[in-house]
């Protein structure tokens, strides 16, 4: 799962600027983190919330490449 959450943020990241991609993992993890307390009254609930939680927080480690500016 941490590879594939890898993987789709590195693709994501360009097709998207690094800003507004960070934006909107910050503001779905968001959302899911308060859904949790709604969701989680169910094992299928907490289960789908805590693998986005943990697909969502390894995006970051992909975007590494796209904050640096290299010029050759």
């Amino acid at each position: 799962m941490n590879c594939l959450s890898r993987l789709l943020a590195g693709y994501m990241v360009d097709k998207f600027v690094y800003k507004k991609f960070m934006t909107t993992c910050g503001v779905l993890l968001t959302l899911n983190l308060l859904s949790i307390y709604f969701v989680g009254q169910y094992l299928a609930g907490i289960l789908i919330c805590v693998w986005l939680v943990y697909f969502i927080g390894f995006a970051h480690f992909s975007t590494i490449p796209a904050q640096v500016s290299i010029q050759i």
